[in-house]
């Protein structure tokens, strides 16, 4: 199947689901939901959703090398608007890494290298977190939660993807210095626009070598050095992310199980990363409304709260993120 067939079946699923997820939504009780929400519990949301991009930047700021001092704010800048791309763009949260390699080079003089161990150190301590806390999801599902069997079914097809790239996660980075660089690097020095930048076939390996290892040193450093850290800072990254959707339920006088919703927010999350959409929009909606419907929560409330999280997500991820990668663009190299 060639990627736009791919992509246009994807698609097709997608809009599918949020159909059958919709059709016995009664949207006029959705509107009078919203119409009388409480304020006060909706701005706390609003309000403590943006901790979590904080919290993600200071565990950045100590990956980075304290020699580099390019200033809180600035790299707050360049996590939002990672943020930014990450949503725009289909897949697993990938394309924002460069973003921040980009402009933490061209606009503080971080070089390359010391930028890729800093944001490879970032990663893994994000995807460990989020590996771990899915998989945790996933079991308490199916384990506390009736759900239904083709539920139940796609869950442990997520399930056993999620440790197998977890375990991935884990064998690179215990072998990290044994990739076979040699290998892959003969094959893309046949590229023509790789021919033209070096001499010759050696030179080209050498440099990728001299690369990788500057990138390991600088990727060990960030990890030994704020290990307990990393891992703290990445599991307080979750907890503004779950009570502002929490906090929603209150907005609509609705008692719900912190646990039921952090389950949700957790693996709408996955859902999104997997999701062919740019930033799993529909996707991750109708998965959250699934989730919720089968914790016991009336659709219409479900369908209230998560068009308002999803509301909230793109208000800081596509609003200011956007200002924030204007703001870098203008802003002169320092």
């Amino acid at each position: 199947m060639n990627k736009k067939l791919r992509d246009w079946v994807l698609f097709a699923i997608v809009i599918a689901l949020t159909v059958y997820v919709l059709k016995d939504v009664d949207f006029g009780e959705v509107f009078y939901l919203l119409r009388n929400i409480n304020l006060s519990f909706f701005f706390l949301s609003l309000l403590i959703f943006p901790v979590s991009l904080f919290i993600w930047n200071i565990r950045f700021k100590y990956f980075l090398d304290k020699k580099y001092d390019v200033g809180f704010w600035f790299l707050f800048k360049t996590t939002v608007a990672g943020f930014f791309i990450n949503t725009i763009t289909p897949g697993s949260n990938v394309g924002g890494e460069p973003v921040r390699i980009y402009y933490l080079r061209k606009k503080r003089n971080v070089p390359v290298m010391v930028a890729v161990g800093a944001v490879l150190a970032d990663k893994l301590f994000y995807i460990s977190v989020f590996f771990t806390l899915s998989i945790l999801s996933i079991l308490y599902l199916l384990f506390f939660v009736s759900i239904s069997g083709w539920l139940a079914a796609v869950l442990e097809i997520i399930l056993v993807g999620v440790i197998f790239l977890f375990f991935l996660m884990i064998l690179s980075h215990i072998k990290r210095r044994q990739i076979p660089i040699k290998w892959i690097t003969n094959r893309v020095y046949n590229l023509s626009s790789v021919k033209k930048k070096f001499k010759s076939r050696r030179n080209f390996n050498d440099r990728v070598v001299e690369s990788r290892e500057i990138i390991t040193k600088n990727y060990e450093h960030a990890v030994n050095s704020v290990f307990a850290k990393g891992v703290i800072l990445s599991v307080l990254y979750w907890i503004p992310l779950i009570l502002s959707t929490y906090f929603l339920f209150f907005a609509f006088n609705v008692k719900a199980g912190i646990i039921s919703v952090a389950v949700v927010v957790v693996l709408s999350y996955v859902i999104g990363d997997l999701s062919p959409s740019p930033g799993g929009i529909g996707l991750m909606e109708s998965v959250m409304l699934l989730l919720y419907s089968s914790m016991g929560i009336s659709s219409e409330v479900a369908v209230a709260v998560a068009l308002l999280s999803r509301a909230i997500y793109y208000v800081y991820y596509l609003g200011l993120g956007g200002i924030c990668l204007a703001s870098l663009k203008k802003e002169k190299a320092g």
